[in-house]
């Protein structure tokens, strides 16, 4: 595929890595080959992807990489601990890959969505969704869609679907709270070990 891009287009200017599958289980109920399937796509599949783009866009001294990660890595909910660690692996690989391509013009960024009004939470490898998720009014694509715009046109590191899509700095509060903000009305709330009461997604 990048083989032809270049063949067509001449260059690679944009990367984004959207596919995922969501793993909702308990972590006593885990079936590790469904962690290992669901690692593979959500993890090993985006670095090889930027492995195959990254020759040409240090070639060009130019482009951008969007992995779309999940707004659950930002926080511990219980039933989540799976598919969250994927997405914080993929978290760390991406930020990782922006400080060793900083000096090669290539820009890595992470996207957060939420819930998102797609197929994705009646496509789970395993499990189901969550008592809190189903009443967290679900994103329209569109908005999941601009905040990857946004990243690219920005390089910014991490932004948080949301309408207009938001920079945040993972862990900080003011972003966290952001994100539930647009969550009303409140959902079933679930109270973590060390954490204020958050919504399930």
């Amino acid at each position: 595929m990048v083989t032809r891009t270049v063949e067509t287009y001449g260059r690679v200017d944009v990367l984004v890595n959207n596919a995922g599958q969501g793993l909702h289980v308990p972590l006593e109920e885990l079936d590790p080959t469904d962690l290992r399937a669901v690692f593979e796509l959500n993890v090993v599949a985006p670095l090889v992807g930027m492995q195959a783009v990254l020759p040409v866009m240090r070639e060009q001294s130019a482009g951008a990489i969007v992995n779309v990660s999940s707004a659950t890595s930002l926080r511990v909910f219980p039933g989540l601990g799976g598919y969250a660690a994927t997405k914080a692996a993929l978290n760390m690989i991406s930020q990782v890959a922006r400080l060793e391509l900083a000096a090669s013009g290539v820009a890595v960024s992470v996207v957060y969505p939420s819930v998102t009004a797609t197929e994705f939470h009646e496509r789970l490898r395993a499990g189901h969704v969550l008592s809190g998720a189903r009443a967290i009014p679900r994103d329209p694509p569109e908005l999941a869609g601009q905040a990857v715009v946004f990243a690219v046109r920005t390089g910014e590191a991490h932004v948080l679907v949301a309408d207009p899509p938001r920079p945040i700095v993972p862990g900080d509060d003011e972003g966290w709270g952001a994100l539930l903000a647009r969550q009303v009305p409140r959902a079933v709330t679930t109270q973590a070990p060390g954490n204020q009461d958050a919504e399930l997604s």
